[in-house]
């Protein structure tokens, strides 16, 4: 049985309007996300005009991040340098950089600068984009909650005040866990996007989300998880795809007995890969799907969450 506004492939196939949306909301984003950046290059440009040589701005302290960033390192990178290796690290790109660009060493910086925070917003954006798909989610399962009229707890990070996950009478969602029976021998972590559970706590209070990590490894208690691609860029579809379904061969081949009920929420869904995704649906491997820029396929999974 396939969910009600899917009736076949082509309704999962995210929209060219829908695709043209979500590409001027990430641009209006970026703006946003771009301004430090620009601040940093600005000072950046205010150093390197009163400098002589590239090499008197090896003693300047106060630039001394942003001057890095200029060589090319990352704000990961640097922290496995000491200041004294810093220094040094410094003066090798600047006698480099000077060498090759001759008297147009300064735009040169500004140039490589911006190039390396381009890299840093790219990684930024990828990571807000994941978060809004979270936030989206999470507003359909509340909206779903209240229309059952169930008081529903949510969770955030105290740290980013990112969404950890959503609770109401016995029933617990987390998002992007890795439950310890589903860490393959040899890797870091397979996280899971969604996960639903029995959590058996009728009145849900923060103490649920402190148990977490003891209630993920009862594979009795899970109810439904899922995987969620909040990218909106067609070239990366394919690819989100086949990351969201080896998460749920995982899944499948981790559940012996009672094995969760699965879904896939994406915003960008070709044409090939929704196919695959309706046969799944017709065959039962995938029990419910919804295209995320479809508002009445969302709502419609999460009402079918919030039921289960």
């Amino acid at each position: 049985m396939v969910p009600r506004f899917i009736r076949s492939a082509d309704d999962l196939v995210t929209s060219v309007q829908a695709t043209q949306n979500g590409f001027l909301r990430q641009a209006l984003r970026k703006t946003k996300e771009a301004a430090p950046y620009i601040a940093e290059a600005r000072k950046l440009r205010q150093v390197l005009e009163k400098a002589k040589t590239a090499h008197d701005l090896v003693g300047d302290h106060g630039i001394r991040l942003i001057l890095l960033t200029a060589c090319g390192f990352s704000d990961k990178s640097i922290v496995y340098f000491n200041e004294s290796q810093r220094q040094a690290a410094l003066e090798k790109v600047l006698k480099v950089v000077a060498e090759q660009a001759g008297d147009t060493w300064r735009e040169e910086l500004i140039y490589r600068f911006m190039l390396t925070r381009g890299g840093s917003l790219g990684g930024a954006m990828r990571n807000i984009v994941g978060a809004e798909a979270g936030v989206l989610f999470t507003k359909a399962l509340q909206e779903a909650a209240a229309r059952k009229k169930l008081n529903e707890m949510l969770v955030k990070s105290k740290a980013d005040g990112k969404i950890q996950g959503l609770a109401w009478a016995s029933r617990a969602i987390f998002f992007d866990r890795a439950p310890k029976f589903h860490v393959e021998k040899g890797s870091k972590t397979n996280n899971i996007d969604v996960i639903m559970i029995n959590s058996g706590v009728i009145k849900p209070t923060p103490a649920l989300w402190a148990q977490a990590g003891d209630l993920l490894c009862e594979q009795s208690r899970y109810i439904a998880c899922g995987e969620l691609k909040g990218g909106i860029d067609p070239a990366g579809a394919d690819e989100h795809w086949k990351t969201a379904a080896s998460a749920l061969d995982r899944i499948r081949q981790r559940f012996s007995k009672n094995p969760p009920k699965l879904f896939f929420v994406g915003a960008a869904i070709a044409k090939a890969m929704a196919v695959e995704i309706f046969d799944q649906l017709q065959s039962g491997r995938l029990t419910h799907a919804a295209n995320l820029t479809v508002p009445r396929q969302v709502d419609d999974l999460a009402d079918w969450l919030i039921s289960l």
